[in-house]
């Protein structure tokens, strides 16, 4: 393992990656900065325009925008208490009270200093823990490799909100979108209704892109005439920075390791996270137990921003080892690692060891260059929240259409494009959550070939069924399957007894 982050550090170490990783760090703050964007919009931007690159500075500038990004939203969170992502919403906590009592200098510079520590410490976890996990892997079978997926698939009760059962239907429509195309077991076609450009499957980038990033434009589009820029608070104060770099060490601690062991939980997610930190460190900070928290504690801050880039490593290594999206950018990662010939696993770590070790040393240098230009320049970041939505909504549209363009060098996937952000746009109107159908498209086909698969080694269906249960690995993830399933419909219960509560109190 050492020969290898040896060899990554040479590769990343190169004036082309090291400037590419900066302009996407840049571009990942911004783009965190902007309410209603964060990292799914950044990457789906990224990826086609890494298209033709090196695999390794793709993946470095991806890295880079991801980690930029779930830092990025504190910027507005503090300035105007408007997050630019869902997990900097517990950062408006203290970083806006901190603003109204002419501190946001401080809160800004404690929000960079706070997630360069959790992103850190998040590499580290992922170097530590990604490789055994994935030589682990090598133990499975057909049988592992669908009990994993089928839990992967459960995950879709804990990411659809309250109605579990509108999940699982948008669920079921995205595995029947992953079997569009070529059968991989008989080589017929199927669902591709005679056009050729489906028999190679439905462009996931292309899915992807209309469902987050075209469907929130024309969202976004349809306010057109509520823009309203806000001031954002002058920041004046001067830096500090190696005295802020160890202000709170403890919390940036504890609240990294929350963070890192809530994003190894697929579902879980940063918003999670961070209001976990948020009470861990009311219980156990300093500020905590004086009863500061919410009233503008520089603590505060940092124990939701240290939790929120812990999440960064700690997502990414269910995704590079068993091929589990637990999130939205996750997702949106995995189908990076598919376009650019990379598939999770061991050979991730053995075979393509060149490659992904010099994107984990990335991740140090991406959480680097976030520590500096955030800290530098952070204050001045606010202002792309005064960007008009008309203009917005049109510059992320074009450039969604002229990167995928470029990508497939096709206008087929343009259309399908722009259909997906339709189909996308309705869903949210309609309360239907768009990531369940991205995990049934990329858990669907996995799900299919370790089911035919095992059916096939085991001779017959029952055989197959019954080996689920009596192989070690596969009977874990069968029960976790089950647990994930009933926690789901409890957890929809529970919710629509409350809503029949509270509609007979407001007859009364």
């Amino acid at each position: 393992m050492f020969e290898n982050l040896f060899a990554g550090i040479q590769q990343v170490f190169t004036a082309g990656n090291l400037l590419f990783c900066l302009v996407c760090t840049v571009f990942g703050i911004a783009i965190g900065a902007m309410p209603g964007l964060g990292p799914t919009i950044g990457m789906t931007l990224l990826i086609p325009l890494t298209y033709g690159m090196n695999t390794t500075t793709a993946l470095l500038g991806l890295a880079a925008c991801y980690c930029a990004t779930q830092y990025g939203g504190s910027i507005t969170a503090i300035l105007i208490k408007t997050p630019g992502t869902g997990a900097a919403a517990a950062t408006t906590f203290d970083g806006y009270q901190l603003t109204l009592k002419g501190r946001a200098g401080e809160a800004l510079d404690e929000a960079v200093v706070a997630s360069f520590w959790g992103g850190m410490l998040s590499v580290v976890a992922l170097i530590l823990i990604a490789p055994p996990l994935a030589k682990f892997a090598l133990r499975f079978s057909a049988q592992e490799y669908f009990s994993v997926a089928l839990f992967g698939l459960t995950i879709i009760s804990a990411l659809c909100g309250k109605n579990v059962w509108k999940g699982l239907i948008v669920g079921a429509f995205g595995m029947l979108l992953g079997c569009v195309g070529i059968d991989p077991f008989n080589a017929l076609p199927r669902y591709t209704f005679g056009m050729y450009q489906l028999e190679s499957g439905l462009q996931t980038l292309a899915v992807m892109t209309g469902m987050f990033s075209i469907s929130r434009m024309f969202k976004l589009g349809a306010t057109i005439n509520q823009d309203a820029s806000k001031e954002a608070a002058k920041v004046t104060g001067k830096h500090n920075l190696f005295k802020d770099l160890f202000r709170y060490p403890m919390t940036y601690l504890r609240s990294a390791l929350i963070g890192i062991g809530i994003g190894i939980m697929p579902a879980a997610g940063a918003n999670i996270a961070t209001f976990i930190s948020y009470g861990q460190g009311k219980r156990f900070s300093k500020e905590g137990k004086a009863g500061l928290f919410g009233t503008g504690s520089r603590e505060g801050v940092a124990s939701c921003e240290a939790a929120n880039n812990g999440v960064t490593g700690g997502a990414l290594v269910p995704t590079l080892t068993l091929g589990i999206p637990g999130s939205p950018p996750m997702a949106i990662f995995l189908s990076a690692l598919m376009v650019h010939g990379l598939s999770p696993g061991y050979d991730l770590f053995s075979t393509r060891a060149s490659t992904i070790y010099p994107f984990m040393i990335g991740l140090f240098v991406a959480n680097i260059f976030m520590l500096l230009v955030g800290y530098f320049t952070a204050r001045h970041f606010a202002a792309v929240t005064k960007v008009p939505n008309s203009m917005l909504a049109a510059a992320v549209v074009i450039a969604c259409a002229s990167g995928l363009f470029a990508a497939y060098n096709t206008m087929f996937n343009v259309y399908l494009l722009l259909l997906f952000g339709v189909v996308g746009y309705f869903m949210e109107k309609y309360d239907f959550s768009v990531v369940p159908l991205v995990l049934g498209m990329l858990l669907g086909p996995l799900t299919e070939k370790g089911l035919l698969q095992g059916i096939a080694l085991s001779r017959g269906a029952v055989p197959f069924a019954i080996s689920l249960f009596t192989r070690p690995i596969s009977l874990f993830f069968m029960i976790a399957t089950i647990l994930s399933l009933i926690s789901g419909i409890r957890t929809m219960r529970r919710d629509s007894k409350e809503v029949v509560n509270e509609d007979s109190e407001s007859d009364e």
